[in-house]
């Protein structure tokens, strides 16, 4: 607001964004005619807003119109969101991250809070700072395109943060910022994890394999070293958590309290984090206390939402629809994911509209859960295994007639199969895409989409081969 004081474009950017969520409330209450008006008014006041920033920021210093495209880059993000323009806004908010990443290594980090804190909290104030790392792990899962040695340099440059977990948190505040931190740090060791598989499968006779195989095996050791430092990271927050929780049980108390946010995402790093080497189905048995713990806690959060205040039905930020979605997917107790895609259903706001949390809508993961557990069931009922192989997604394409969305899968070595269509609520812009075809879009990547545990194992993936070249067990 203070920004916003001195600055046109800012402030029509907040007034848009007031008038589009009055608008919703007149069409909530039957004044449709008034609601529309609103919503007109939000989109010019948007339109000119944009238009002004564009001009401002170019005449400003550095450290000035940093600061301001950042606010500014934010609102936009949320206007873009509300609008259910998500891939714009998702696009937005990797631009906005750019300029961020710059800033901070022009600055240096504050390695000591690098990740809570603003290196530089009277140029660029804390509470920017920790947007933009929020933002972070959206566009690295979604959109991130940085090569390994950005994602390395992320996760080292929070080393220290880490390493200063306190014994006991003073509050949920305190324990949010460093579980986001982790979540971050995994979401950055998800992409080095992902890049271990560059390396072909298939036999090269001009490649120098011992060179190859010394490359893959020091790549190996670093991803097993990196875990162990995450799964320590994750074991010293629940530790800390868990003191707060017992020495403040008040604190897990108030409606929507976060506390049930923070324990529901700690649980999906342990699984994550703690799986992500191994696709042996029977190894996510030993995880069932967190799948449940997952589950009672969203049932809680769903619960306090629904006795509290009105709610909206649009988050900037991650919230519940993560952590159920990692479960209907991962879960091995067919009630556990059939309950999980329920919640995600009963995930409204106070108007009966799915949520929205970024870039996850309840409604559509929900869809998408229950279409990847009912071909892997089926797919079980055929081999009479009881449950079939996971599958995952290999592409996400939208029809810019219906604006639906379709989702390809494939499971192992198979080839891709469309199982349908899954409605992305509210999606009004497809732009973001790259054209496949006259209708179709390419919304995002495969990878954007799998959590970070690889199609399979680093010991099945990568091959052993002989010094004559053969690849061994062939």
């Amino acid at each position: 607001m203070q920004a916003a004081h001195d600055e046109y474009g800012l402030r029509e950017l907040i007034v848009a964004i007031g008038a589009f969520t009055v608008s919703r409330e007149l069409q909530h209450i039957g004044n449709a005619a008034e609601g529309a008006k609103m919503k007109q008014f939000a989109l010019q006041r948007y339109g000119e807003a944009v238009r002004e920033m564009n001009l401002r920021l170019s005449e400003l210093a550095y450290e000035e119109g940093t600061r301001k495209a950042l606010i500014a880059c934010l609102l936009i993000c949320c206007f873009e969101g509300l609008l259910g323009n998500t891939f714009a806004s998702l696009k937005h908010a990797e631009s906005g991250n750019k300029v961020m990443r710059k800033w901070l290594k022009k600055h240096g980090s504050n390695h000591h809070k690098a990740g809570i804190t603003s290196p530089a909290p009277l140029v660029i104030e804390s509470e920017i700072v920790q947007a933009y790392l929020r933002i972070d792990e959206q566009v690295t899962t979604f959109r991130g395109t940085r090569d390994d040695e950005e994602h390395e340099s992320v996760i080292e440059e929070t080393h220290d943060t880490v390493a200063g977990i306190p014994n006991m948190f003073s509050s949920n505040f305190e324990a949010r910022m460093y579980l986001e931190v982790i979540e971050r740090r995994a979401a950055h060791f998800g992409c080095l994890l992902v890049g271990g598989f560059k390396f072909s499968v298939e036999p090269d006779p001009f490649r120098d394999l011992d060179q190859d195989q010394e490359s893959i095996n020091f790549r190996l050791r670093r991803v097993q070293f990196l875990r162990g430092v995450l799964l320590d990271n994750i074991e010293r927050w629940t530790a800390a958590f868990g003191r707060f929780a017992e020495g403040k049980p008040e604190a897990m108390g108030f409606p929507n309290s976060p506390a049930y946010f923070l324990l529901a995402r700690s649980k999906v790093l342990e699984v994550m984090v703690g799986n992500c080497l191994s696709q042996d189905l029977a190894s996510y048995e030993k995880y069932l206390p967190q799948f449940r713990m997952i589950v009672a806690t969203c049932e809680q959060i769903i619960q306090l939402m629904n006795d509290g205040q009105e709610h909206g039905d649009y988050k900037f930020e991650f919230g519940i629809i993560m952590p159920l979605h990692t479960t209907a997917k991962w879960c091995q107790d067919r009630a556990l994911r059939r309950r999980a895609i329920e919640l995600m259903r009963a995930h409204r706001s106070s108007n009966g509209e799915p949520m929205r949390e970024g870039v996850w809508d309840s409604a559509t993961f929900a869809k998408w859960d229950e279409i990847m557990m009912e071909a892997e069931e089926a797919d079980g009922a055929e081999n009479g295994t009881g449950g079939g192989a996971k599958f995952r997604v290999t592409s996400i394409t939208c029809n810019q007639t219906t604006k639906e969305i379709r989702l390809n899968i494939s499971r192992g070595n198979e080839e891709k199969i469309v199982v349908g269509l899954v409605d992305w609520r509210r999606l009004d812009d497809f732009s973001q895409g790259t054209k496949i075809g006259d209708q179709d879009e390419l919304l995002l990547p495969a990878s954007k989409f799998t959590s970070i545990i690889p199609p399979t194992t680093w010991k099945t993936m990568l091959p052993t081969r002989s010094r004559e070249g053969k690849v061994v067990g062939e």
